[in-house]
């Protein structure tokens, strides 16, 4: 009677312990159907083996539903510390450590057919505006005025005697550095202030341009994609995915929604984005805006200067000097008043005809100037692009702050559509697809081994107990 009284407890807290702990092995084991003699055993597979897809599919939808809902995704990619990680990867990738912008970087490279392309219809345009009737008019004037007064100074005697010598030091004054200065300004105020680079260009060149983008829209998605799927913005927009589901939901979260998997689903949408949009139009819609804006807010004072200087010396050069040298002494004019006298007052209609010859001659070797001119204007863009831009503070804190609202602002209007097309339900259930039946046991057992275990004890406790009363009721 004694060894049963003591058996009996004892016997019932092993079957309960032994029944709570078969009855948790088998919602993992088996991992697969087993049969006797061609009869399948009940209860294999497992219950989560069994309905693992399921169990999937529900933990997808309740992350998505309650988790990682598209408001809290949101929320954080605007929040505080997520601007701030925002700001320094972009002033990580464009700026130098001293603070320079680097314009190589922002660039990303040069495209040497497109600045050329650039480079010869600017030198187009710029010619177009140099042999205009108003600018040929303007170095006309110029010219006539230092003729007149170089003629005045010598007597008809002196002229006549030393024909040639004149002749020649007349030129030389003209083509003084004094003189080259004037005319460079002259050339310099046609690209005026208030003028807009759509006026200055025309419509021709300026469709051009948008067609050039137009023809390179295939490059300029691949580098827009290349970018997306770089190492270094991959690997940048994958920590930080991280970091707010680590810091949102701890290990839990981190254990079914993969920073890869979110990435790639975002990636994959806005691959179908930009393969969808295009590219070029949005391209011109801002080449539009920068074309209304007026030429000194956009080239900076010195370039401008540089052109205009390089064409005046061209115009004023060696060959314009020989040319319009041998016109005079071909005609064997005498000073200004005999001139005027003998022309009936025509003395400036004369000089008008010499000055046509000199425009005429520049008409004739312009490709010859372009050719000289092309290399020069690239070397100054390539020295511009590749010299650092020192910033100020406020130009930088600016820049952040236009980011921000950039930033925020696609946030708003696209990443919740991104999100609610990548579907992260459908992203987790796929992912814990991917695990081994074994591995998700020892993801679930790992959250909540201390609990299956007690659920066992408690089953051996309540068997110890309902043994005890079983005794007290015989």
């Amino acid at each position: 009677m004694d060894i049963q009284i003591i058996a009996t407890p004892i016997v019932g807290a092993v079957i309960g312990y032994t029944t709570n702990w078969v009855a948790i092995k088998m919602l993992f084991r088996p991992y697969t159907q087993k049969r006797f003699l061609g009869v399948k055993i009940p209860f294999t597979p497992g219950l989560i083996p069994k309905e693992r897809f399921r169990i999937a599919s529900a933990i997808g939808e309740v992350v998505e539903q309650y988790l990682l809902t598209d408001e809290v995704i949101v929320s954080e990619l605007l929040s505080p510390t997520m601007q701030k990680n925002i700001a320094s990867i972009l002033e990580g990738g464009l700026l130098l450590e001293d603070g320079t912008l680097d314009l190589s970087k922002l660039l990303g490279g040069q495209d040497v057919d497109f600045l050329d392309s650039i480079v010869d219809s600017v030198i187009e345009r710029a010619f177009e505006v140099f042999f205009a009737d108003v600018t040929v008019q303007q170095i006309s004037e110029l010219v006539k005025d230092k003729i007149i007064e170089h003629l005045d100074q010598k007597s008809i005697e002196a002229l006549v005697s030393e024909n040639k010598e004149l002749v020649q030091g007349l030129l030389v004054s003209l083509w003084s550095e004094e003189n080259i200065e004037r005319l460079s300004q002259m050339i310099e105020a046609v690209f005026e202030h208030d003028k807009t680079f759509q006026e200055l260009l025309g419509e021709d060149l300026i469709l051009q341009v948008k067609g050039i983008l137009s023809l390179n829209e295939p490059q300029i998605k691949q580098s827009i994609i290349n970018t997306i799927h770089g190492e270094t913005f991959s690997s940048s927009v994958k920590a930080m995915i991280s970091e707010v589901i680590t810091s949102k939901f701890g290990a839990l979260g981190a254990m079914f929604a993969k920073p890869d998997s979110i990435y790639e689903g975002i990636a994959h949408v806005v691959d179908d984005k930009v393969a969808t949009t295009s590219i070029s139009d949005i391209l011109n819609n801002y080449l539009q805006v920068g074309l209304e804006k007026q030429v000194i807010e956009l080239i900076p004072e010195h370039t401008k200067k540089g052109v205009c200087s390089i064409i005046a010396k061209k115009v004023l050069s060696q060959n314009t000097q020989s040319h319009l040298e041998r016109q005079l002494l071909n005609k064997k004019e005498t000073p200004y008043q005999w001139l005027n006298q003998m022309s009936g007052g025509k003395m400036p209609s004369i000089i008008d005809a010499i000055m046509s010859g000199i425009v005429a001659e520049l008409t004739t070797h312009q490709s010859q100037l372009k050719l000289y001119m092309k290399p020069k204007i690239v070397a100054g863009i390539n020295s511009f692009i590749q010299k650092p831009i020192k910033l100020t503070d406020t130009f930088v804190a600016k820049l952040n702050e236009k980011t921000m609202e950039a930033y925020g602002w696609i946030i708003k209007n696209y990443v919740t559509k991104m999100i609610k097309t990548a579907k992260i339900s459908t992203i987790i259930e796929k992912q814990i697809n991917t695990f081994e039946v074994k591995m998700l046991e020892e993801v679930i057992l790992a959250i909540s081994k201390k609990e299956l275990s007690a659920i066992t004890w408690l089953g051996g406790l309540l068997g110890f107990i309902m043994s005890i009363i079983l005794l007290f009721l015989k």
